[in-house]
């Protein structure tokens, strides 16, 4: 349960005029006239990626339009040229991703040798694309403090986003995803039905819409959350984030880092007795990142690794029967105020006056001819109270462990000017050991008699583990065949597939107890 795969294969020829689906790239556009504001056909239009020094070739229709969709979002320098005009550039043109970036010249009458630099300055309103939402830049992924290092905080930059509910299965709370919380509203929109997108591939867990593959911060680009209006390409969701994923460039970088807690910068936990030893606590999150080029120019990678080690004590409170209480004697049986309560004998229950009464136990004492072999042997599971009285008197503390590794790669290839492609793939495995939310009280050792006697775990009631493994992959490739027509084809997958189970999981527990019919297979442990 909690498997998905998601298998998804896109080939579109696209006019110059309307760009689609830029769900993982971005455009540059605009138009190209002179001075009097008549249109030049026929231009040059080159846009140079400066971090990787790839160069892409376009031509202005005879509308002087021109249209470069596709693009990797990254730092841009666009250059205009035709004869008998000077040559007009612009530097730092930022792209993100699934944006349309408005860019249009006026070239002057001179030599193309000439050169005009263009200052771009940012349009005040949107002309093409209706689309409400915003881009969460890979400055402020990486700069901006982050609890557990979750990019999905972040969707609350973006105006129109609020916190989903609290404690439900998106938030972190499911035992089929217990990772970060990846819920939010969009514009009033329900959490579980947003839509969560890797590299233009679909990445929805389908029991709970939750995140399957969870890039990590070093991984990120950047990414778009988008909140109303958007185009039928992104197919489904009240709310959308696109995350582009994080490439390589001709300079080599790398990256280091590692945060650390420890329960000895702790002060004791109220509930624990102060002979008991304090809860243990550690937790580690650490990883790296690198990235450059293979072939300079041409070829790049990019991967990092990123993991966390934590153990947590958590101190639990409970109820258990005294040794007098199991074997039947219940005459000092009293609530937390110290109230005694008396217990009735169930099978001199009769009506009167309307009511239905039964007897005390004498002594509030059960008979021993009452008493169940069934009944014994469930009691004698329970460990004997570390305080004093009937109600929480047995406190205890249990282990919470997580184990996380997970990584991505990538490698983006400039084929030739007319051809482009990059590879990602993406793991994680997730180990995590919960009594939180375990079974029952939690959490309650099995006393060694009970263990040499019936088929039990460690716990009468323990915690659960979740093993979880996700994992994702994306491949996309852009042609150009001519300056108005071009191609992309992408395709991938995303899968996950948790399975979670209680500290006793595969033994026959109640058979051992007596009770007949419940374990007839290790799913009914």
């Amino acid at each position: 349960m909690g498997e998905r795969a998601a298998l998804c294969v896109l080939a579109l020829v696209c006019l110059v005029a309307p760009s689609r689906a830029q769900v993982t790239s971005g455009t540059i556009l605009g138009s190209v006239h002179d001075t009097t504001g008549a249109a030049i056909s026929g231009a040059k239009v080159t846009i140079t990626e400066i971090n990787k020094g790839t160069v892409s070739a376009y031509q202005t229709d005879d509308t002087g339009n021109y249209n470069a969709p596709f693009l990797i979002p990254g730092t841009y320098r666009v250059t205009v040229e035709k004869d008998g005009f000077k040559r007009a550039a612009t530097d730092n043109v930022i792209l993100d991703v699934d944006q349309k970036a408005r860019l249009d010249f006026g070239l002057e009458v001179g030599a193309v040798s000439q050169t005009m630099e263009v200052t771009a300055a940012a349009p005040l309103v949107q002309a093409d694309s209706a689309e409400l939402g915003d881009v969460v830049t890979q400055r402020s992924v990486q700069m901006l403090p982050l609890n557990g290092r979750n990019f999905a905080q972040l969707v609350y930059l973006v105006p129109g986003v609020t916190p989903g509910q609290q404690g439900e299965n998106l938030s972190g709370a499911s035992s089929f995803n217990p990772r970060a919380a990846s819920d939010f509203n969009a514009l009033g929109s329900q959490a579980n039905t947003n839509a969560w997108l890797v590299d233009g591939i679909d990445d929805n867990e389908y029991t709970f819409n939750t995140v399957m593959v969870q890039p990590s911060v070093e991984s990120i680009g950047e990414f778009k959350v988008l909140t109303g209006t958007f185009s039928a390409e992104f197919g489904r969701g009240a709310g959308v984030v696109s995350v582009s994923t994080r490439s390589g460039a001709n300079d080599y970088h790398g990256e280091a880092f590692e945060y650390l807690r420890n329960s000895y910068m702790d002060a004791r936990n109220y509930f624990n007795p102060p002979s008991q030893k304090q809860p243990e606590f550690r937790r580690n999150q650490f990883g790296g990142a690198v990235g450059g080029h293979i072939i300079k120019d041409k070829l790049f990678f990019f991967a990092d690794y990123y993991a966390i080690r934590a153990l947590k004590g958590i101190t639990f409170v409970n109820s258990v029967p005294t040794a007098a209480e199991r074997l039947r004697d219940f005459s000092q049986y009293t609530n937390t105020k110290g109230v005694f309560i008396p217990i009735y004998n169930p099978y001199t229950t009769q009506q009167a006056n309307g009511k239905f009464v039964r007897q005390q136990f004498a002594g509030n004492i059960i008979p021993q001819s009452l008493l169940n072999p069934v009944g014994l042997n469930v009691a004698s599971l329970y460990p004997l109270p570390t305080g004093p009285g009937s109600f929480n008197n047995y406190t205890s503390a249990a282990n919470q462990i997580t184990d996380d590794n997970g990584g991505n790669a990538r490698i983006d290839y400039r084929l030739s000017e007319k051809d482009s492609m990059f590879f990602r793939q993406s793991y994680e495995q997730f180990n995590f050991q919960n009594p939180a939310s375990g079974q029952g009280a939690c959490c309650l050792p099995t006393p060694q008699a009970a263990a040499q006697k019936f088929s039990l775990g460690p716990y009468v009631a323990g915690p659960q583990t979740t093993n979880l493994i996700a994992q994702g992959a994306a491949f996309n490739e852009t042609h150009i065949f001519t300056p108005t027509i071009l191609n992309e084809f992408r395709m991938g997958y995303s899968r996950t597939n948790p399975l979670t189970i209680p500290s006793g999981f595969g033994l026959a527990s109640a058979t051992s107890l007596g009770i007949e019919g419940i374990n007839i297979s290790h799913f009914t442990s």
